[in-house]
Order: structure tokens, then sequence, then C-alpha cells
């Protein structure tokens, strides 16, 4: 049986929610079955280490404004050279190229990936979208709550549009007390109180500045307590600025973006998400197969990880008091405590597998490529 050309195509090989889920579908793709091409707009990243030995040809193109056609007739070219029978485009930027690339030459079957709810399209994008129902095979939704949206915004029609969440494997964040004990002196934390984190994109979205108020009023409480924040962005100069003028400074260690996540996981005590706008965050599936009980806003796809009191503690979006006392009665209640981090765990590696999402997307890669092969 000839193998099937599959390019996925995504920004960049930076750290972040989308970017690790498109290189673990990459990992997980039955190499024996397709022939796979990781593309990307921009730039490499961190990422970029672990698709290494995946039996997979990572292109750079470059979507900048200066050189713009290049890029595109470089995509162009690279669609045709490689004969791709399937593009599989993940975030907004590289759908619409994308998929306009892949109807210019004839890609048969092609698949685009939703990530966030994308509130910020306007009416052009919006149009776009709707237009481009019309040639896309299949959309796949990270939540159900990005599913309904995009469907009732851009009238998709449901049976062309299937959620699949986000996934991991649970065997990559196994970390050992010794480990767990180096990290703590890498970073400077010692031997004291308890630690609050979180991995996120330092942006809008993730509305860091109340996770930092939230600390704020933690450590009036726990007067030790220390404060991750893994990974980079655009705010984060202004962050900085906001800790200081929280007086937390000295507490709060900005770590930029690191590979050794399941490291940094393995010394918090409460994993924190202030989001105010999410898909299926994978930062929240890392932080719950490596143990750490969460606190996590009501948005997005959170709510279908943590049930409230029972998988993790969920508050409601802008709050600092109600995401504070949440961080507070999971450090406090050791028996609370042990319960979240159980039921957490438990749901997690039976819904949020990657293996399983890897098997039903290469489904769906079957189910098209066979119906347009005819």
């Amino acid at each position: 049986m000839d193998k099937i050309n599959v390019l996925e195509f995504i920004g960049s090989l930076k750290i972040g929610g989308a970017e690790k889920h498109a290189v673990g579908l990459t990992k997980r793709l039955n190499k024996d079955r397709y022939n796979v091409t990781f593309c990307c707009m921009m730039g490499g990243g961190l990422l970029e280490e672990e698709l290494k030995g995946e039996k997979v040809e990572i292109v750079h193109l470059n979507f900048r404004t200066r050189y713009f056609f290049i890029a595109f007739f470089k995509l162009l070219r690279l669609m045709r050279r490689k004969r791709i029978d399937i593009l599989h485009a993940h975030l907004f930027h590289c759908g619409f190229w994308g998929r306009i690339a892949a109807l210019l030459t004839g890609v048969p079957v092609i698949i685009y990936t939703e990530q966030g709810k994308s509130l910020w399209k306007r009416r052009r994008h919006i149009l776009f979208e709707r237009m481009a129902n019309h040639f896309t095979d299949m959309r796949i939704a990270v939540s159900e709550d990005i599913r309904k949206l995009c469907i009732e915004r851009e009238k998709t029609p449901p049976d062309k549009f299937v959620y699949i969440p986000n996934a991991i494997d649970a065997e990559d964040y196994v970390v050992s007390k010794e480990r767990s004990s180096e990290t703590r002196k890498e970073i400077g934390l010692g031997d004291g109180g308890p630690v609050i984190g979180t991995v996120a994109r330092l942006n809008f979205a993730k509305a860091l500045e109340y996770m930092l108020q939230a600390f704020s009023i933690v450590r009036e409480s726990f007067p030790n307590a220390r404060c991750l924040l893994v990974g980079d962005g655009e705010l984060r100069g202004d962050l900085e600025n906001w800790a200081k003028k929280l007086g937390i400074e000295d507490s709060t260690l900005f770590l930029g973006a690191r590979t050794d996540v399941p490291e940094l996981l393995s010394v918090m005590d409460v994993f924190v998400l202030s989001s105010i706008t999410e898909g299926t965050p994978i930062s929240l599936l890392e932080a719950v197969v490596a143990g750490v009980p969460a606190v996590g806003t009501d948005v997005g796809g959170i709510p279908e990880v943590i049930e409230n009191r029972v998988t993790g503690i969920l508050v409601p979006p802008r709050d600092e008091v109600k995401l504070a006392q949440g961080i507070i009665d999971l450090l406090s209640d050791g028996e609370l405590r042990e319960k979240v981090i159980d039921a957490a765990y438990a749901k997690v590696t039976k819904s949020y597998s990657l293996a399983a999402t890897a098997k039903r997307i290469e489904d769906i890669y079957e189910r098209f490529y066979m119906e347009k092969s005819k």
C-alpha cells in the first residue's frame, strides 16, 4: 500500500499549546503509513528538538511581510513537489494560507484544527471561514465550547466539525524526587515554602495579572510562598512591572520559555490558569499528569477538565479574590488536594490520551483519503 503524504502546517516550533499538540501528533502518526512533512510559516523553536529522529522533514518558510510572496510560492512548490495528499493546518493564519495553497495545488484532503474561540476575528475572517467550509473536508475543535461557537458564527455544517481535545503522553511527566530536588536548587527555590506556578504564553488571553494579584493575597496566609511563571511573551515586561507594584517581585520568578516543563511542574504545589479565553490547555493536562492540583477559570475547555472541587478548583475569570481562595484551599486542605489529584489524573489519562487522539485523527485522514482516491 502506498504511503500517504501529509503536510502538518503551523506557525513555528516555539513553545505553546497548539505547537506542542502538533508536535505530539506528528510523533504519534504511523510512519509506516504516512510520509510527514512538518512545515512552519516562520522559523523554528525549542520544540524542533523533539522532532529529530522522527522520520519527519522540517521546512521553515519566511512569511514576513517583506518576503511574503516568496514564502507563499515556496509553500505552493512544496505541496507540488511532495505531492501532498492531506493538508492539516493548525491555527488561523496557517489555516488561511494553507487552505488557499492546497486549493490552488489540488491537494485532495484539507483538514483544519481550531485551537481557540478566535473572538478577535472580524467580519472578513468569518466570511473567509464560511467560504472555506465548501473546500475544507473537516475542521477539528479542541474543545466543545469552540466547536459550538464556530458552528454558530461561521455556519460550518456540524458534520464537518468534530471535537477532538488536545492530549498528552502521561509517562513523559514522571520525574524522580532527586531530579525534582535538583530543579528546585537550579532555579533558586531552596527548601522553603509552597510554590504556585503556571506554564503559559505571557499574553492578554492568559490574564496573568490576575494570577499575580491572587498570589499577593495568598502571601498574606503563606508569607514564604513562591510564584513561578514559565513561558515568554509580549507582556513579560508589563507583568514584571506589575509584580514590582504589588511588592512580590522578590518571590516571583519569571523563567522564560523552557523545555524542562516536567521538572518545573514537579516543584509546584498548585498549578494556576487565570485565562479569560482558552481551548483545551496543554499546560493544564501536563500539570494534572504531573500530580499537581490545579485552579482554573471557568472559560473555554478548562471546565471540561476541571470539575469544581472534584478534579480541581474552578473559579470565575477576572476574579483575583476567588482565584486566591482556590489556591489557599488547595494549600491548606491536604485531603482535598489528594482527592482532586487522584480524580484529575484518572480523568486525563482516560480522556486525553495522545495515542487515542492520534488514532482518531488518523481515522479522519484515512476516511477522506479513501473517499477522494475513488
